[in-house]
């Protein structure tokens, strides 16, 4: 079964919880592409939770709140940043393709997850178990808020 977008809006609505000074936007949509883009590194639902903050500080909500889809921006110069090489790099000389500020991010994350993931549980003093916890906590709310929606 297709459930990107359930543990993408899942996870969005656990990530509003969990960092309320986060800017996530009003809804789980600009989240819902890019998520499904880097949704093979996920291996349990709460890295979606991490993946939501990701993309969240790697740039999406600007992008989405300055006007742009995110198809039209190119930013180059900031390629380390994202892990990627001169190359791959929408401003560098010998980049061949304009990349966007998501595909920048979504490629990262999907060139060395465990280790941005790592870093991230680290940088942001998470603990796994409590991260599973409230990721189902907040997933059987929402289904038993919304049931008829989940029938």
């Amino acid at each position: 079964c297709d459930s990107v977008n359930e543990s993408s809006t899942a996870a969005w609505k656990h990530a509003k919880e969990r960092w309320p000074a986060l800017d996530l936007g009003r809804s789980a949509l600009p989240f819902l592409k890019p998520m499904r883009t880097v949704r093979p590194v996920v291996e349990t639902g709460w890295e979606n939770t991490v993946l939501i903050r990701t993309l969240a500080e790697g740039g999406l909500m600007q992008m989405k709140t300055s006007g742009s889809d995110g198809q039209n921006a190119g930013v180059p110069g900031v390629v380390p940043v994202f892990g990627l090489s001169p190359t791959q790099d929408s401003g560098a000389a010998g980049g061949s393709k304009k990349k966007t500020v998501i595909d920048l991010l979504t490629d990262s994350i999907l060139k060395d997850w465990s280790s941005l993931l790592e870093k991230n549980v680290q940088d942001w003093n998470l603990d796994k178990d409590e991260m599973i916890k409230e990721f189902g906590e907040v997933r059987d709310r929402w289904i038993a808020k919304e049931q008829t929606k989940w029938l």
